[in-house]
């Protein structure tokens, strides 16, 4: 399942892959979960899901 690759041009999985890096670059900056959570409006399930994800193809489970 991980071997797969989220297909280009999918607003879905496009925002996905946006959502991943900028948690990962506030996280890797210093910042906590609640801070990236306060900065980029989401809620903190969401954080901890896309920080715990290594990549975004491990949040991706249907194809």
């Amino acid at each position: 399942m991980f071997g797969i690759s989220w297909p280009r041009g999918r607003r879905c999985a496009d925002r996905t892959r946006d959502r991943h890096a900028a948690v990962h670059a506030l996280l890797s900056a210093g910042h906590s979960r609640r801070a990236v959570q306060r900065q980029l409006g989401m809620t903190y399930r969401m954080v901890k899901q896309l920080a715990d994800a290594a990549t975004p193809e491990e949040l991706f489970t249907g194809l």
